[in-house]
């Protein structure tokens, strides 16, 4: 016998046989939500567009030998003078992050500005001019789209409004004297989330495998090359950012030592020129000080230069090396999703929706008599 939400809810202790068979006398509703979601993935997978992989593969390598790993060099520039500090003084990225970087919203609004030239379109567009637009001009995605959790993201693209300035995102790539912070517009934050689920990058020790996938096969070559340029890049002003601040600064008094040196220099030799022949306890005593003052302005000279060599081998020494292992190929076959894995994620969708679909009568159910007699 059928029991209503009230009769079962309505009990002091609820019980669990009785829920479980209010669920099963309604099991077609799971069925037919099952069936409706396999239905939406079979269409998704004869609509939706084909996609190129391109992967590449490069490989870090860290100095962690002491000397920065000069071996007879490192000792024989400390008889010189110049003194080599430890590296791991500065700080340094894992390759277990470089995930993170990619996904980050900063590194993904800096890449959906990127233009390639699309042979579809006989056009050259930014990916976020091609990401948004082919989103937009195919009803399913926004039907898909609204099931995989991005009804606000469609809602405020496809808005008559003029388009809202979103909250404010600290941006960790921005560089030195601009502005710290990035603002984001929603066409951008959507070709941000749609180009996310095109990248994927895996590390195994020093080795990293990056993967794009691309309506075109040549942009998706292209857009590897691209990636791992900026991540490089990020890696190594996020590694030198220090190294680079101090020797900014050496540089600096190093300039001025040596304008110090040059006018000591100069003072001395004019001094001298002019005093020929002059033999008096008072030239003498100017001519030592000047002596002295151009020895003191040399030898800071000289030890500024000792520790501006050192920054910059230092700065070289720190730098991240990435060579090639890999490098990536333009693809000549589509990627495919394998076909269970396309019906193990959809019939759980269907399990959710189906779920919550009776939970929603049982409240409606339970609720309507108070909803009649107010």
């Amino acid at each position: 016998m059928k029991k209503t939400s009230r009769e079962i809810l309505g009990k002091p202790e609820i019980n669990l046989i009785e829920l479980g068979e209010y669920f099963y006398f309604r099991r077609k509703i799971v069925f037919w939500s099952i069936l409706v979601m396999l239905s939406l993935g079979t269409a998704r997978s004869i609509f939706s567009p084909k996609l190129y992989e391109a992967t590449s593969i490069k490989l870090s390598e860290e100095e962690t030998s002491g000397q920065f790993g000069l071996g007879q060099l490192g000792a024989l520039a400390g008889f010189s003078g110049i003194n080599f500090q430890s590296p791991n003084q500065t700080g340094s990225i894992s390759p277990e992050m470089y995930p993170e970087i990619l996904e980050s919203k900063p590194f993904l609004i800096d890449l959906v500005h990127e233009k390639f030239y699309f042979e579809s379109q006989k056009d050259s567009l930014t990916l976020e001019e091609y990401l948004v637009e082919d989103y937009s001009s195919k009803p399913f995605n926004i039907i898909m789209g609204a099931i995989m959790g991005f009804p606000s993201k469609i809602g405020t693209l496809f808005s008559s409004k003029e388009p809202q300035i979103s909250p404010i995102v600290q941006s960790a790539l921005e560089e030195k004297g601009s502005s710290s912070y990035l603002r984001i517009t929603p066409e951008e934050d959507l070709a941000s989330e749609l180009l996310k689920a095109h990248i994927k990058i895996e590390d195994e020790g020093n080795m990293i495998t990056l993967s794009t996938k691309m309506p075109e096969p040549l942009i998706a070559a292209e857009l590897n090359n691209i990636i791992f340029e900026k991540i490089v890049k990020y890696v190594t002003d996020y590694k030198t950012r220090k190294l680079r601040i101090n020797l900014e600064f050496i540089e600096e008094r190093t300039k001025e030592a040596e304008d110090k040196f040059i006018n000591a220099q100069i003072a001395l030799a004019s001094f001298r020129d002019s005093n020929q022949g002059i033999i008096s306890q008072r030239a003498r005593s100017r001519e030592e000080q000047l002596l002295a003052e151009f020895n003191i302005a040399f030898n800071l000279y000289n030890s500024m230069m000792q520790e501006l060599e050192t920054s910059r081998i230092q700065l070289k020494k720190e730098t991240p090396v990435f060579s090639e292992f890999a490098s990536p190929i333009v693809p000549n076959n589509p990627t495919q999703t394998p076909y269970w894995k396309s019906f193990i994620i959809f019939t759980f969708l269907g399990v959710i929706v189906g779920v919550g679909i009776i939970i929603f009568q049982m409240a409606r159910e339970y609720f309507k008599p108070l909803f009649k007699t107010a």
